[in-house]
């Protein structure tokens, strides 16, 4: 817990604010969240109507080709239209968020540093830079299964892909029923009473949440990499601040309070679903103290607040046993308390979490070895 009265200098109280500011940065994903979940219940309207349409008069019709032609058709029509306004909606508010997330970094720069008392006037790159920045950037891949080139998408290819996917699956069943000969009433519950509900269910609730965590964290890093990079001659690199609970993964954990050099950092997000955040390490020359105020977690005990000093193997390295094995595991665990205790020896060199083949090297390298120079005892 911070002690009263007691001040830090400009990058420790950025790394406070960011990894508060990353909090609301997840409330505000889920705003898009109910976007995409919004998508799926018009999906849901406009194939009820598109269906019930083609009863007329008849009593349980049968699917001819004809209707199964039309129906198609206009489903595939209705739900492009649909997809594209949805496209547009959530682009729109992506865009307005990149312009305040240059204008929140350029605000928290100004008042954690001395620019202003140095004349250095720092500035927030224009609209159609953020745009660039934010959706014709690749995510690198990181939206799992979506590409079989393994070109990584933009957040637009992200959001088509996601709208397509769901359409796709609606017109299958449409195919498979027209093949078995289902009536329209046979195939209406195949649809209603057992695709929507699928298309609804928690596992795909929590596919649209991840999307919509890491196209907004996207957005928000591209567009603070926009303007770091707009006033580059006041940072000397980035450092990385993940989030202190027990749903961060292995690579943000080990990753959490790394400094890069500027030509060497890769902005978040670092994988699916990533709620990390980062920031750039201002220069001493511009540094000025401020009060401390801690840096949220959540640990055993809730919610509480630590030091800024601490990274994530530090704020590990006080929970407890059950704590520490949710975060690496079992196995991972019970080494963390052996001896490997730092999250960093469970990632390679490229923060990507290593196979048990390789920590049981990691094992023998450092577990073993502490404990024989413990006791005295030389490796010849």
């Amino acid at each position: 817990m911070s002690k009263k009265g007691k001040t830090i200098g400009t990058n420790r109280y950025m790394v406070h604010s960011a990894a508060k500011h990353q909090i609301y940065m997840q409330r505000y994903g889920a705003g898009i969240n109910k976007q995409l979940l919004s998508f799926i219940d018009n999906l849901k309207a406009i194939t009820q109507k598109q269906i019930d349409s083609l009863s007329g008069k008849t009593i349980n019709p049968s699917l001819t080709l004809a209707r199964y032609t039309k129906l198609k058709d206009n489903i595939t029509t209705l739900s492009t239209a649909l997809r594209a306004d949805m496209i547009s909606n959530i682009k729109g508010d992506l865009s307005n968020l990149a312009i305040y997330e240059a204008d929140f970094t350029k605000r928290l720069l100004d008042q954690a540093s001395n620019l202003r008392k140095v004349g250095f006037e720092t500035v927030v790159p224009t609209v159609k830079q953020l745009q660039a920045s934010a959706f014709a950037s690749i995510l690198d891949g990181k939206i799992p299964n979506a590409n079989a080139n393994g070109d990584g998408l933009t957040v637009q290819k992200a959001l088509d892909t996601y709208g397509r996917q769901a359409t796709s699956e609606v017109l299958q069943t449409i195919r498979v029923g027209y093949a078995a000969g289902n009536t329209i009433a046979e195939m209406r519950k195949d649809i209603m009473s057992t695709l929507f509900p699928e298309l609804d269910s928690k596992q795909n609730r929590n596919k649209a949440s991840a999307l919509a965590r890491t196209i907004t964290n996207h957005v928000s890093a591209s567009a603070r990499d926009e303007f770091y990079q707009s006033n580059d001659d006041i940072i000397t690199g980035y450092q990385v601040v993940a989030t202190l609970d027990d749903r961060t993964t292995l690579t943000c954990a080990a990753l959490d309070g790394q400094v890069f050099d500027k030509d060497d950092f890769e902005k978040p997000p670092y994988h699916w679903n990533c709620r990390t955040t980062f920031i750039g390490v201002v220069d001493k020359k511009y540094t000025i103290q401020l009060a401390d105020q801690g840096r949220v977690a959540k640990g055993d005990d809730g919610p509480e607040t630590v030091s800024t000093k601490s990274n994530y193997n530090e704020f590990l390295s006080q929970q407890s046993s059950a704590f520490q094995d949710d975060v690496l595991g079992p196995e991972r665990g019970a080494l963390y308390r052996a001896g490997l205790d730092d999250v960093t020896h469970f990632v390679d060199e490229n923060y990507h979490p290593i196979n048990l083949d390789e920590l049981k090297t990691k094992d023998n390298e450092h577990v073993f070895e502490k404990a024989r120079k413990d006791i005295g005892y030389e490796i010849g």
